[in-house]
């Protein structure tokens, strides 16, 4: 702007204002004065001053701009002694050490504005106007300008965003202009949100921005010239901060085709839940690609609760994804994949029997692959057999304690690339001494095995086969008949006899006719317990050609020491069954 006048728009209210100064001393003002108007022959008159020329311009002003000066003046008051025929301008630093040559222009009587370019911008000018006539130039008014310009464009350094706000950096421009920077303004877009802040800022935050709005911050500098370029940042989103927890921790073993289940939370930084937002949960096996297995939205509580089926063992995280809340993506742990495996076997055998273990194992496994049959000893499980798939899904193992007593037991499948091991649920397995009541109970519960309730002669007493065990079975000697050659009272049994009877009927379906009841001859093998008759096979009596030979060859295999059936009779009446005895040789 020009001295002396108004402000305007275009020009801040930091503009220089020109210093007028006459070219003559002050005390000699009234003097320059009068030799205006006097003969040049007067005592003041200036020596340097040609006689009859214009004086000084009344006034100048000076407008800085780009590397320029615009000069203003009033005319001098007194013109001389011949009309102004123009004016001289000159600019040089007042610094002798910026330079020492002079810019210069020159306008004519009617023009009393002038612009000086490339002026250096920051440089302080001392800028001198002179009128000029036919007499020569007059003395120079003068006043200091310094051209400026508005400062260069800031160095962004970082931005950043946070809950409904942005925060942005930056490094002062590389020029000022020529004019100290005054301050800086920040603006936010979309939303046109600013701040403004000193000069020796170099951050600046802008609230009131809306999440999840992608938001950019420009940074302008600012100087008694205007405002600079501004420098715009890259897109940021503002979001609500936000803490995804494992709230529920999934189980460390899962069984094959079971459910694992885990539950995340997610709150605010002040522990306030945030409700509605997705998680997934996303598992991988061993170092393949994380996969999304389950995903779900958060209650009230900012709870959610996810559960998938695991192929394998695997590792799990969980992910929040970004809208107007933050994301995070957390570790959830690992979780190891078992086996499915079923088990069934007796729980009950006796000394030298096997416990045979059969069942089912998922997923497939390769044939002929391991399985374990593990007891519990102490706080151990210590492996006593191992056994075999038999097939892709099954297997079979087997074990014979070698005492009695009481086992845990539980069927194992070992570790492999994939899963770890598996396990049955175990089972208490009871191993008892063989007596001859065991026996006799498992022959009651054998329905392959038929006891007569009624003697060969059509004589029904309490000493039929039936009765014999019955009695056997509940720890009581065997009852023997009263009726003709039998004695009458009870007897033990040999314990070889139920065995072998035991292994008939694991073999064929048989009838038992007699044990220790009946008539027979005097002194017999029955009533000493040391013999048994089998009158029916597998349906077919043994007069009708029923198959003795099998009945024969097992009580043999069982030690018998006599067998008499219709191919070996030596005493008569074997024809229709077969007579198995241990003891002393003789008539049955």
């Amino acid at each position: 702007m020009r001295l002396g006048t108004s402000p305007t728009l275009s020009r801040p209210r930091t503009d220089v204002v020109a210093r007028l100064r006459w070219a003559v001393p002050t005390v000699l003002l009234g003097a320059v004065v009068a030799a205006a108007v006097a003969p040049a022959t007067s005592a003041y008159a200036d020596t340097t001053v040609p006689a009859g020329a214009p004086a000084a311009p009344a006034s100048v002003t000076v407008d800085a701009g780009p590397g320029s000066l615009t000069i203003g003046w009033t005319p001098p008051a007194v013109a001389g002694d011949t009309p102004i025929s123009g004016y001289d301008v000159a600019a040089v630093p007042a610094d002798p050490a910026n330079g020492t040559v002079p810019v210069t222009a020159a306008t004519d009587a009617t023009t009393i504005t002038a612009t000086l370019s490339g002026l250096t911008d920051g440089v302080d000018y001392t800028v001198t106007v002179a009128a000029t006539n036919s007499a020569g130039s007059g003395p120079a008014a003068t006043a200091d300008g310094t051209p400026r310009t508005v400062p260069a464009a800031v160095a962004l350094t970082g931005v950043s965003a946070a809950d409904s706000s942005a925060t942005v950096t930056w490094q002062p421009p590389a020029s000022d202009g020529g004019a100290a920077v005054a301050d800086y303004v920040v603006t936010a877009q979309p939303s046109g949100r600013t701040v403004t802040v000193a000069a020796d800022a170099t951050t600046a935050s802008i609230g009131g921005l809306a999440d999840g709005s992608a938001t950019t911050l420009s940074v302008a500098a600012v100087n008694a010239a205007g405002t600079g370029p501004a420098a715009t940042t890259a897109a940021v989103t503002p979001r609500k901060p936000a803490n995804l927890r494992v709230a529920v921790a999934p189980a460390r073993v899962a069984v094959y085709g079971t459910a694992t289940h885990i539950t995340a939370s997610l709150t605010d930084t002040s522990g306030h839940p945030i409700a509605g937002r997705r998680v997934v949960l996303y598992f991988r096996v061993r170092t393949g690609t994380f996969r999304a297995a389950a995903g779900g939205l958060t209650g009230s509580t900012g709870r959610v609760t996810l559960s998938t089926v695991l192929p394998a063992n695997a590792e799990l995280v969980l992910q929040h994804f970004a809208d107007a809340v933050a994301g995070v993506r957390i570790a959830a742990g690992s979780v190891l994949v078992a086996h499915k495996l079923t088990e069934s076997a007796p729980r009950s055998i006796l000394v030298g029997q096997y416990v045979t273990t059969t069942g089912s194992v998922s997923p497939r496994r390769a044939i002929g692959s391991p399985v374990e049959l593990k007891r519990l000893i102490g706080t151990r499980w210590i492996t006593v057999a191992t056994g075999r798939m038999t097939t892709g899904t099954a297997y079979r193992v087997s074990w014979k304690p070698a005492s009695a007593g009481t086992y845990a037991l539980r069927v194992v499948i070992p570790t492999d690339a994939s899963f770890t091991a598996g396990w049955g649920r175990g089972w208490r397995q009871t191993v008892s001494v063989e007596t001859v009541a065991s026996i006799a109970a498992g022959i009651l519960r054998n329905t392959r095995i038929t006891l007569a309730t009624a003697h060969e002669s059509g004589v029904r007493d309490d000493a039929t086969a039936k009765d014999d065990m019955l009695a056997l079975a509940a720890h009581h000697w065997a009852p023997r008949s009263a009726y003709q050659n039998a004695p009458g009272g009870s007897t033990p049994v040999d314990i070889r006899l139920l065995r072998a009877l035991r292994a008939l009927g694991s073999k064929a379906r048989v009838t038992v006719s007699e044990i220790a009841g009946g008539s027979h001859a005097v002194g017999s093998s029955h009533y000493r317990g040391e013999a048994m008759d089998i009158t029916v096979v597998n349906g077919v009596s043994i007069a009708g050609g029923g198959n003795y030979s099998l009945v024969a060859s097992v009580c043999r295999s069982y030690g018998a020491s006599v067998v008499y059936d219709p191919a070996y009779d030596p005493y008569g009446g074997h024809g229709n069954h077969v007579h198995c005895q241990w003891g002393a040789l003789g008539r049955d």
